[in-house]
């Protein structure tokens, strides 16, 4: 059996804040085409500069990657 990293309730407590924060960070990523490194601002790279269709455009695709920069 591992040790415990948590041994504390202020422990238990902060990592739960920490993954909280995380997990709302996860969720606020807009994973549609506009933020994804294949999209152009028209077209899909990956799709030979194919424009996407409107759904696929707001929701993104199965290739969808993001490549972490904000702007």
């Amino acid at each position: 059996m591992s040790e415990a990293l948590y041994t504390t309730k202020k422990e238990i407590a902060k990592r739960i804040e920490v993954l909280r924060m995380e997990i709302s960070f996860l969720e606020s990523i807009n994973t549609g085409c506009a933020s994804c490194d294949a999209f152009d601002g028209r077209g899909c790279k990956r799709a030979g500069g194919v424009e996407p269709p409107p759904e696929v455009k707001a929701q993104g695709c199965p290739e969808w990657k993001w490549d972490e920069i904000p702007f």
